[in-house]
């Protein structure tokens, strides 16, 4: 029985002979390698194969498909821009059941479980769906299909009988995430020795925006799991030694809490690393309140080495973020980010400036804050908050959003779902998305920072992140004068912004230009 999992290429201009060096895919997709190890744990032949983060074209993925004849083949799916994910592996699919008609399809992850019968009755070649957490029902399912067993009764998938389709009963979650094998990781890059590694599943927030709440729903999962912090450090320990990883970024979608229990769990987590004395630096994701709660264990854990924190800002509107569900107040979101800057810690923090009922001057209030604070001094220099005026809430099918935007008859059938209610609002963004374009051109990419951080070159990292500090208070000026000129019907049209976009694209060209280090780097 021989067993492929796929992250399918993504097309471009040449989608057959796409190269993807130099991107953001420096490490391996950590669902896959669950499942992965999942199935090599008993004794299945698994290969897994990353098109972008093992710059795999498509022309490549269908003679390695050619050549292997696997049995069966699980696809991941991603919740971003649906539409065009359903087209482009509808395409892959086709090309790879003409090469191996006879192996049986799967798909999992986030379009897989949140639109089940969007991808069973658009895409031809699917056998079934694979819903929520999917490593005990893959195991189940290639158990089946190995003894030639109806997989229909697998508990946790979806498929299509004739014009039907059957979702069938969900699967228990795993209660005790120990007893599940380290990830298979199907590569790690060696010019970027960087993994991922999740220690908890789940999050006590609410937030209405969230498609990994959803996700875990699907198993009738609503609280949050952890793993011992033996295991965890057990996993760190086997990366340093076995592949000389450098750096770990948490994917946990709140590694920090304010639980007794959490609390306890950051102690004895950082009481082994000290005893363990791995050399890492790592990077975590936290909601704001917990920032405030666990001042003190943050204090633990830059001493065995966090070195960035993640924070789920949002936005400064109290309105914005009772409607997003948050569950948290403005002043906690400004405390949290004043104590990652007291820690001397990097920030990066997740930003929503633009939603279906946003207004300019909510645009306006947010970026004078983000002013105010200073934030372009402390933000991570990889921290994509840039482009300040793109960042637009995404509200997919299967989320509590978007099924309260089809209430309110606002969905759209653009990839973020809604259109705005402000016209002014739509001109802005269409003007920002143009600016991202001359923007792009000179904002020094994400890997650049990784190659020289890891490869401990201090003068370049110090040039990278003067210029991206530069960059970053010049994109906010620019998207506050562009939100004023459209209030004062100074623009009324996209071609009304040329002059400014030209203006504005200058004073960035001059900062590219000041540092040698990052021009360099990017051209």
């Amino acid at each position: 029985m021989k067993i492929c999992l796929i992250e399918p290429p993504v097309p471009f201009a040449q989608p057959e002979e796409q190269s993807y060096e130099q991107n953001k895919y420096l490490f391996p997709n950590i669902s896959m390698g669950y499942i992965g190890a999942v199935l090599e744990k008993e004794k299945y032949d698994v290969d897994i194969i990353e098109c972008p983060g093992q710059n795999i074209s498509s022309k490549k993925l269908y003679k390695i498909i050619e050549e292997k004849q696997y049995d069966m083949i699980g696809f991941i799916t991603y919740y971003f821009d649906a539409e065009f994910a359903l087209v482009n592996l509808s395409r892959v699919i086709q090309k790879i059941k003409k090469r191996v008609p006879l192996a049986y399809i799967f798909a999992g992850g986030y379009l897989a479980s949140l639109c089940p019968e969007k991808l069973l009755s658009e895409i031809v070649g699917i056998d079934c769906c694979v819903i929520g957490e999917a490593e005990m029902t893959c195991l189940e399912l290639v158990q089946h299909i190995e003894q030639g067993k109806n997989t229909q009764d697998v508990l946790g998938i979806a498929y299509k009988n004739q014009d039907k389709i059957i979702i069938n009963e969900p699967r228990h979650y795993i209660e005790n995430l120990d007893e599940l094998p380290f990830p298979k990781r199907a590569f790690i890059h060696e010019k970027y020795p960087v993994a991922t590694i999740i220690s908890s599943r789940g999050c006590y927030g609410k937030c209405k925006f969230c498609v990994d709440r959803e996700l875990y729903s699907k198993n009738n999962c609503f609280k949050i799991r952890y793993r011992s912090p033996q295991n965890v450090v057990a996993e760190i320990e086997y990366l340093v030694k076995n592949h000389q990883i450098k750096k770990i970024l948490f994917c946990d979608d709140n590694f920090l809490g304010n639980s007794i229990l959490k609390k306890q769990w950051l102690k004895d987590f950082c009481d082994l690393m000290k005893e363990k004395q791995l050399n890492i630096i790592f990077r975590i994701d936290s909601r704001a309140n917990d920032v405030i709660e666990c001042k003190e264990n943050i204090s633990l854990l830059k001493e065995v080495g966090l070195v960035c924190i993640y924070v789920g800002v949002e936005t400064f509107f109290q309105e914005q973020l009772d409607y997003y569900g948050k569950g948290v107040t403005v002043e906690q979101n400004i405390k949290a980010i004043e104590i990652v800057r007291e820690a001397n810690l990097q920030l990066k923090y997740g930003f929503i400036m633009l939603q279906p009922y946003t207004t300019l001057e909510e645009i306006s209030k947010n970026i004078r804050i983000l002013k105010d604070l200073e934030i372009y001094k402390y933000s991570h220099p990889c921290q994509d908050l840039h482009l300040a005026g793109i960042r637009r809430l995404f509200a997919p099918p299967g989320i509590e959003l978007n099924t309260q935007l089809k209430e309110q008859q606002l969905e759209s059938d653009n990839k973020f779902h809604y259109d705005f209610v402000d016209e002014k609002v739509g001109l802005f963004y269409t003007i920002a998305l143009e600016w991202k374009e001359r923007f792009n051109k000179y904002i020094p990419l994400y890997y650049l920072y990784n190659k020289a951080e890891l490869n401990g070159s201090k003068d370049v990292v110090k040039q990278l992140i003067n210029g991206n500090e530069e960059i970053k208070k010049l994109d906010l000026m620019f998207t506050e004068e562009l939100c004023q000129k459209i209030l004062n019907n100074e623009i009324s049209s996209k071609n009304d912004s040329y002059n400014l976009l030209v203006t504005w694209e200058d004073m960035i060209k001059d900062i590219f230009y000041s540092y040698d280090a990052i021009r360099s780097l990017a051209m």
